[in-house]
């Protein structure tokens, strides 16, 4: 369904190696790229479960929704960010890449892809 605009996505930015849809219980729903040397599966679940905490401390703390998550390992630089209300991006870098330019992406996929889940 999204296999296109993902592939156009993960092309576009330097140094990504996947970019996927994700779904709020942590599932991928699709993806385009390839995440070597990791569990792609895994790694959607972990994230996804981790937002979902934050989200809810946020709300009780009254610091409105979480929209994006990242985090910086060895290896990569993972950028989870909000699509609709079940579905999230996650998107995954080789430490060098345009982290900027990848935020920059989890915005436009809302305005792009986001209508589509809802």
């Amino acid at each position: 369904m999204f296999e296109t605009r993902l592939r156009e996505i993960n092309d576009r930015l330097e140094g990504s190696r996947l970019a996927a849809v994700v779904g709020r219980d942590g599932l991928v729903v699709q993806s385009a790229g390839e995440l070597t040397g990791a569990d792609t599966e895994a790694l959607a679940a972990e994230l996804t479960s981790q937002l979902g905490s934050l989200a809810s401390g946020q709300r009780e703390l009254g610091g409105g929704d979480v929209e994006e998550l990242s985090v910086t390992t060895g290896r990569h630089i993972v950028l989870v960010g909000s699509l609709s209300d079940d579905y999230y991006m996650m998107l995954v870098l080789d430490r060098g890449g345009a982290q900027g330019r990848a935020r920059f992406e989890l915005r436009r996929a809302r305005l792009r892809l986001g209508p589509d889940l809802a």
